[in-house]
């Protein structure tokens, strides 16, 4: 378990040892990139957030992961992702043109269950009188295909369009 803090800069850093790892209040991932080769689990009130890649068996997350520092970003999970009842995932969407959105890149699979937040950047071009607000993620009996998602009207996942 770490207990307090952990900053990954543009280095490489490795957990090891055990079956699994129990995060800190704050993981912050700055081009850099975590290597574990067990399971890492973020409780309630542990954020994970930045730009960069965390290689683990699993992540399972009962905080909250939200890609990016001050501007949209991307975090990249080599390993399974599993979004528990009490976590969280937070995205910003900008431009869409540009490409200026949160992204987070799972390679296996990914479940979820818990809130998904959106948030509309300064320069997102919404409908208007399209709201922005958080929802829960809808159940789902296993592993989602890996196809596009997308928000509509801000009060829907839409998986597969």
């Amino acid at each position: 378990m770490i207990d307090g803090e952990l900053h990954v800069g543009p280095y490489n850093v490795q957990l090891q040892s055990g079956d699994a790892a129990q995060l800190g209040s704050l993981t912050d991932i700055d081009s850099g990139l975590l290597l574990a080769n067990l399971d890492i689990a973020l409780g309630s009130g542990d954020l994970m957030t930045g730009v960069g890649t965390l290689s683990c068996s699993s992540l399972n997350n009962g905080g909250t992961i939200s890609p990016g520092h001050s501007a949209a970003g991307q975090l990249r999970v080599l390993g399974n992702y599993a979004n528990l009842s009490g976590g969280s995932l937070n995205l910003d969407l900008g431009d869409h043109f540009t490409g200026e959105c949160d992204l987070l890149q799972v390679t296996e699979s990914a479940t979820f269950d818990g809130t998904l937040v959106i948030q509309a950047l300064p320069d997102f071009a919404a409908a208007v009188g399209m709201p922005t607000r958080s929802r829960p993620m809808p159940r789902t009996p296993g592993p989602l295909p890996m196809s596009p998602c997308r928000a509509s009207r801000g009060d829907a996942v839409q998986r597969g369009v």
